[in-house]
């Protein structure tokens, strides 16, 4: 597999659905938990929040930084908003306030504002609880091509995400731990990119091949294959991973075929 043959990564993405956690092994479930599990949950608010603080704080924001504090931050709303449930659902509604208050502040140009809300990003918050624990339209809250930007080069405001994937494809090198444990994060955020894709599904909706049901079928097949990506990575086999990365690839491919 080349690297050529993951460039469908970001489009595929588009053909998430509903993501679903399952099996005793896995820690989450819709019937059975979080979507997210508590522990890569607390990563990947760590590491985004971290990404949102230190851009904000260098002051004026140029167009692709903006972009890309505007799809993390959205992430660590989606985040916030699939895991809120039990005791700590007020914590979490408030952590999602704030983070789509970042989006906003940044989207109208206001840095230094956004910049005081952003250092109140944490996993659990305490001072940031809200009695508003009900789930908000997060596809209103910014568009779908910001939030895709994250699978593009760091040059133009993302993360590499595509080009990351096609280096784990190429390079027949023993992986270290590191990268294993980036990996598995990965897989659940694209999981979650998949979660809130599915609120966009209308907008894709265009006839031809292009049809609501096409784009939550192609999401159906994209969920396994983004959550055996996870179970490989935290498996620590390398072939296993390889084998999750190239079927990841494949459905790619089948989705940026009608998706573009």
């Amino acid at each position: 597999m080349t690297r050529g043959s993951l460039r469908g990564v970001a489009a595929t993405v588009l053909g998430l659905g509903l993501w679903w956690l399952c099996g005793a092994g896995s820690g989450a479930g819709e019937k059975g938990g979080n979507l997210l599990p508590e522990a890569d949950y607390t990563k990947l608010v760590t590491q985004d929040a971290k990404v949102v603080q230190d851009a904000l704080a260098k002051g004026a924001l140029d167009k692709k930084t903006a972009r890309k504090v505007k799809a993390t931050a959205f992430m660590i709303a989606v985040y916030a908003q699939v895991n809120m449930k039990g005791p700590h659902a007020p914590a979490l509604a408030g952590l999602r306030d704030d983070a789509l208050k970042v989006v906003k502040l940044v989207e109208d140009g206001n840095v230094k504002e956004a910049a005081a809300v952003a250092s109140k990003l944490t996993p659990l918050p305490k001072a940031a609880a809200s009695d508003k624990v009900m789930p908000v339209p997060l596809e209103k809250q910014l568009d779908f091509e910001t939030v895709m930007r994250q699978f593009s080069s760091e040059r133009v405001g993302g993360y590499g995400i595509e080009k990351e994937l096609g280096d784990i494809a190429e390079n027949k090198d023993a992986l270290t731990a590191p990268q294993q444990e980036r990996l598995a994060l990965l897989g659940y955020k694209m999981a979650m990119i998949g979660h809130v894709a599915d609120a966009y599904a209308d907008e894709k909706n265009e006839g031809g091949k292009k049809t609501k049901e096409a784009w939550l079928g192609f999401a159906a097949h994209f969920r396994q294959a983004s959550l055996g990506l996870v179970e490989a990575a935290k498996s620590k086999n390398d072939a296993s991973i390889r084998t999750a990365v190239e079927k990841l690839s494949g459905t790619c491919t089948k989705c940026h075929d009608v998706f573009r």
